[in-house]
C-alpha cells in the first residue's frame, strides 16, 4: 500500500455506427466525465441536370459542406441524374447535423436556377440565354404615307411595335430578343406584320430571323388573267369569225319576221 491517489480513466466498447468521444474534465471543480456517441451515418446528395434549350458540356456542379467545397462534378451529357455518395450527415467533432448545397460555375450564355435540398436533391436548370437581333426594312413603292408600323410577332402573339420613317431611313431593329422560350425550351419564330398601309396596295413580306425581314408595300396586281380567262392577243381571228357569225344570225331573224 503506497497511499498514492488513485487515478481512474473509463473507455467504452466500440458501438458499430457510431464514433465516440469521452470528456477529459481535467483541472479543478466538475469532474464529470462526458461520453458522446455521434452517429457515421452517411447520406448521398442526388443532383438532376435540365435543360432549358440546347445544352452544352462542360458544366461543374460543386458541392459544399458548410460553405465550403468539398467536391464537384463535370458533366457532359445533356440531360442526367449524378450524385454525391457516402456523405457524414453529421459532424464528427460536435454532432451537428451536416449542411450540404450545391453551385455550378458560371457558363457563357446561359442563366443558371437551383432549387432542391440535401433531402430531396437539387435540380440545376441552365436556360439558353442566346439573344438575337431583328432588322426590318419597308419599302413603300406604292403607298404615300409618311410613317407606318410594324408589328413584332413571337409565336404569333405581338410583343412590340416600331414606328418606321423617313427619318429612321425606313428601317428598325428589334434588338436583344431571347432565341428561346424561357419556359419550353424551343425556338421561339418571330414574324412581322405591318399596320397603316393603304389598302390600295399589296404587302409582300419576305425573310427570316436569321437574315432579317423586308415588307415591300406595292401597286395591286390587276393584269393577272387565268387559263380559264379572255383569250390571248394571238386570238383575233377567233373573235372576229364569232362576230361575224352571231351578225349574221341577227339579219336571218329579222327576215323570218317579215
Amino acid at each position: 500500500v503506497t497511499g498514492a491517489e488513485y487515478v481512474y480513466t473509463i473507455t467504452e466498447d466500440p458501438i458499430p455506427g457510431y464514433t465516440t468521444h469521452i470528456s477529459d474534465p481535467g483541472g479543478s471543480g466538475d469532474k464529470t466525465i462526458k461520453i458522446t456517441n455521434i452517429s457515421q451515418e452517411t447520406i448521398s446528395v442526388e443532383v438532376m441536370k435540365d435543360w432549358i434549350g440546347p445544352g452544352t458540356k462542360g458544366a461543374k456542379i460543386n458541392l459544399l459542406n458548410e460553405g465550403v467545397e468539398i467536391d464537384e462534378i463535370e458533366i457532359n451529357d445533356v440531360d442526367n441524374t449524378y450524385g454525391f455518395a457516402d456523405l457524414y450527415k453529421y459532424n464528427q467533432s460536435t454532432g451537428d447535423e451536416f449542411v450540404y448545397i450545391v453551385t455550378e460555375d458560371a457558363l457563357p450564355g446561359y442563366a443558371t436556377n437551383i432549387t432542391g435540398n440535401q433531402d430531396d436533391g437539387f435540380l440545376v436548370v441552365n436556360y439558353n440565354s442566346a439573344l438575337v437581333d431583328i432588322p426590318v426594312k419597308v419599302d413603300l413603292t406604292c403607298d404615300k404615307a409618311t410613317s407606318v408600323d410594324v408589328n413584332l410577332l413571337a409565336d404569333g402573339v405581338v410583343i412590340d411595335t416600331a414606328t418606321v420613317n423617313e427619318g429612321n431611313g425606313w428601317m428598325y431593329t428589334f434588338n436583344c430578343l431571347p432565341k428561346y422560350d424561357p419556359k419550353t425550351g424551343e425556338e421561339i419564330v418571330y414574324t412581322v406584320e405591318i399596320n397603316g398601309a393603304s389598302g390600295d396596295c399589296d404587302i409582300e413580306i419576305t425573310g427570316d430571323l436569321e437574315n432579317g425581314f423586308k415588307i415591300v408595300v406595292k401597286a395591286k396586281d390587276t393584269a393577272i388573267i387565268s387559263d380559264g380567262g379572255l383569250p390571248k392577243t394571238g386570238d383575233v381571228s377567233y373573235l372576229i369569225g364569232a362576230s361575224v357569225m352571231i351578225a349574221g344570225a341577227g339579219v336571218l331573224v329579222v327576215t323570218r319576221k317579215r
